[in-house]
């Protein structure tokens, strides 16, 4: 039946509010006595003790007796399925005490994707006010987004004016975004970044302070899954919701039901460009390509080469024909794309003269900041304290942390104490993340011992491609001063000009050696690697599509 405010029935065509009557109207609400005794009113049509329910909607009779829904009587508003009343948030809001002033709305800023934003005037942040919510208020009533304002702005007669509110930033501007730690995660951002309407979202960062929810939770779980060929349950997300978290239930299944993978992985199989082979670095993995291969882009395919020998040190050229073997196996000829980090550069270089002498064309051979091992047995260490202070010093550099330390301080210990001060120095300088311990850096020491060896006896071919250095700008003082006493062609180079048959492309790189494949350096250097590679397929006699513009921003991060 439909009724005027005043609780008189309304004549058939003029519109009143709607009550609902009969044997399946409820008593009221459990435990709310108030809202039971404003919503649940006497029924005169029915027998005593009836109740009928105030809908809040607005209706009307019409001529055909159809009842016609015109919309609501109050303020409530439908989000995701749910009727909200966005008073009641904003008086659960009123009781935090730095709360001075708030007003809760719901925005549609992108097409079929409403929201509810609180604007508030108050000293506490988001995350506090979201919790002062989460502990009165159900899930889905609590704001997805909070902006803070010095006022809200008032009509000229004092209101508060809603159609003068900034539209609101989901997960704030103020955040602190970690880097991803593997290429599972590295997947996962841009699928986050453009279901939430997001840029910039970190690993450990959580999806429904980002303004997630539930029905976009099950999109993001029905694209993770067809794009990452994984199962995951919607349930994990709710675990732990953090991108992270997410990444870690991926790897875990895959790990689970997988053979252990070979020296050969996809980084990023998808694209339609020739693929890049990135060669690992010293370690055996290829995780600190991560940032590389997201900026690269999506339209070119990197896959990885992984170490997958036991010893460490063994010669350079068999660890290069180990890894030739291996992506003959993937791509059978040329012309092949290749490149490497630091020790990794020198394999990459070998895998490339071996290539050649069996008849394959190498068309891009890329060293990041790789110094010929020639130059390299010459700087040397000297001493086990110069490894220890050179790796320390790298762990603060991917930190973006200052630190200090000099070999001449750990002169007179042994190893084992070498590396327990020096991690002792990183953790009291607050340049290293709290996981590093002395296992890791003492580790690292033995494996940069074991490469010292590979190379050392290694004596490089010629090489008739292209060979491309991409140099970092920023070098240790030891190197500055080692290289100053070299010629002006082995300083631009780092020693590698005898061994190409063509002058080595030089492009400079902001950072430190240990920096050029982190953010905010990667960017710069995928761009100029990006401009190399289409240098590199146009002279290969490449006929497909070219890559897309290299940009400042290649991809959001």
């Amino acid at each position: 039946m439909s009724w005027t405010r005043t609780g008189e029935p309304v004549p058939a065509g003029l519109p009143g509010e709607l009550y609902i009557g009969g044997a399946g109207v409820a008593r009221g609400y459990l435990g709310r006595p108030a809202l039971s005794a404003e919503k649940f009113v006497p029924d005169p049509f029915a027998e005593p003790g009836s109740r009928m329910y105030r809908t809040g909607d607005s209706a009307r009779w019409q001529a055909d007796g159809d009842l016609m829904i015109l919309g609501r009587t109050d303020n409530q508003v439908k989000v995701r399925g749910y009727r909200v009343e966005p008073g009641e948030v904003e008086a659960v809001l009123r009781r935090h005490p730095s709360v001075s002033g708030c007003l809760v709305a719901v925005r549609e800023d992108r097409p079929g994707d409403r929201r509810l934003v609180a604007y508030v005037v108050a000293g506490a942040d988001a995350g506090e006010l979201r919790g002062h919510l989460r502990r009165a208020l159900p899930e889905y009533m609590v704001p997805d987004a909070f902006v803070h304002l010095d006022a809200l702005p008032r009509t000229r007669t004092g209101k508060v004016d809603p159609r003068t509110l900034p539209a609101p930033v989901y997960g704030g501007g103020d955040r602190r975004v970690d880097e991803p730690r593997n290429f599972v995660e590295a997947q996962l951002i841009p699928l986050w970044e453009e279901l939430l309407g997001v840029r910039g979202v970190g690993p450990r960062e959580s999806f429904f302070d980002l303004g997630g929810n539930s029905f976009l939770a099950l999109r993001l779980f029905t694209r993770v899954n067809r794009l990452l060929e994984c199962d995951l349950p919607v349930a994990t997300l709710f675990a732990g919701a953090t991108l992270r978290h997410m990444a870690d239930a991926i790897l875990e299944q895959k790990q689970s039901s997988a053979d252990a993978p070979g020296s050969v992985v996809p980084l990023q199989p998808n694209g339609t460009l020739p693929p890049v082979f990135l060669v690992h670095s010293a370690d055996r993995n290829v995780m600190g390509y991560v940032n590389l291969v997201r900026h690269l882009g999506p339209e070119q395919p990197v896959y990885g080469v992984r170490d997958t020998g036991e010893d460490l040190a063994r010669p350079v050229a068999r660890i290069a024909e180990e890894h030739v073997a291996a992506i003959r196996a993937v791509q059978p000829h040329g012309p092949y794309y290749l490149a490497s980090w630091s020790f990794g550069g020198i394999v990459a270089f070998e895998m490339a003269v071996q290539l050649e002498q069996a008849g394959e064309e190498v068309a891009f051979t890329g060293l990041l900041d790789t110094t010929a091992p020639g130059l390299m047995n010459e700087l040397g260490w000297e001493r086990d304290a110069d490894i220890v202070v050179s790796l320390a010093h790298d762990v603060a550099v991917r930190e973006r942390r200052p630190f200090r330390l000099s070999a001449e301080e750990l002169e007179e210990m042994e190893l084992d104490e070498q590396v327990r001060v020096a991690v002792q120095a990183l953790r009291e300088q607050d340049a290293a993340p709290a996981e590093y311990d002395a296992e890791r850096l003492g580790a690292a020491c033995r494996m940069v011992q074991d490469r010292t060896r590979s190379y050392s006896a290694y004596r490089p071919g010629r090489l008739s491609g292209t060979l491309v250095l991409f140099r970092a700008e920023v070098r240790t003082g030891r190197q500055d001063g080692f290289l100053a006493t070299r010629g002006a062609e082995e300083q631009h180079s780092l020693g590698w000009a005898p061994h190409a048959a063509a002058p080595v492309e030089v492009h400079p790189v902001p950072g430190h050696h240990a920096a050029i494949t982190a953010e905010p350096h990667v960017r710069v250097l995928a761009n100029r690697m990006r401009e190399s590679l289409e240098s590199a397929r146009r002279r290969a006699g490449w006929d497909g599509p070219a890559a897309e513009p290299a940009g400042e921003r290649v991809i959001p991060a």
